[in-house]
Order: C-alpha cells, then sequence, then structure tokens
C-alpha cells in the first residue's frame, strides 16, 4: 500500500471515529440527551441485552475496526520517525500483525457475548 493511500485511511478513519465515539458518547454516557432517563445504563444484565442486539454489533466492531487501524497508523508512523530505514518493513509488519490480533480478540469477546 502506498504511504498517501495509508495516510488517506488514517485521516477517514480519524473522521470515522468522530461519529463514532460522538454516538457512543451519546448513547452510553450521556441517556437523558436522548430521553432515557432513569434508565440503568449501566446495569450488567442491560448491558449484555444491549450487546446481543445486531446494530449495536455492527457497531462496536467497526469502531474496534476503525480505532486500531487509526491507532496502529499513527503509532508506526511515530517509530518510523525513530528507527532507521531498515527497520520499516519489521516495524510495519508488527504492529499490522499486534493489531489483528488485537481486533481478533476483540472480535472473539463481541461474539461469545453476542451468543450468550
Amino acid at each position: 500500500m502506498k504511504e498517501s493511500t495509508g495516510w488517506g485511511l488514517h485521516i477517514l478513519a480519524a473522521i470515522v471515529l468522530l461519529f463514532l465515539l460522538g454516538l457512543h458518547m451519546i448513547f452510553m454516557h450521556m441517556p437523558e440527551v436522548i430521553g432515557v432517563v432513569g434508565a440503568p445504563y449501566h446495569d450488567f444484565n442491560l448491558v449484555v441485552t444491549r450487546v446481543k442486539e445486531t446494530s449495536y454489533f455492527i457497531f462496536y466492531t467497526l469502531f474496534l475496526a476503525f480505532a486500531l487501524y487509526h491507532g496502529f497508523y499513527g503509532l508506526r508512523g511515530i517509530i518510523l520517525e525513530l528507527v532507521p530505514i531498515k527497520a520499516y518493513k519489521f516495524v510495519t509488519c508488527s504492529l499490522f500483525t499486534i493489531g489483528l490480533l488485537l481486533f481478533a480478540l476483540g472480535s472473539y469477546v463481541r461474539i461469545v457475548v453476542y451468543m450468550m
């Protein structure tokens, strides 16, 4: 992938994350804004019920994917400024692998709770 394509996707991920994080903050931390005053949104059973909804499953899958890409691509940029050119491929492959493993772990947890 070209560096300009990666950077463009990094910016796109930032824009999408602003939208997704805004929705997360409204629905999870400010329920009175959407008219759910008094709802026990921190109750474990309600959280499990909410996580079983397909829309939340898709939302948090996208949230995880965009957050990991944005974070690890930014970290890659910082690290590449500090290491010799010979290490670029190693750094990129290592961060890509770690990102995929974290995505797999996060997906596994969501799938297990979704199937409960």
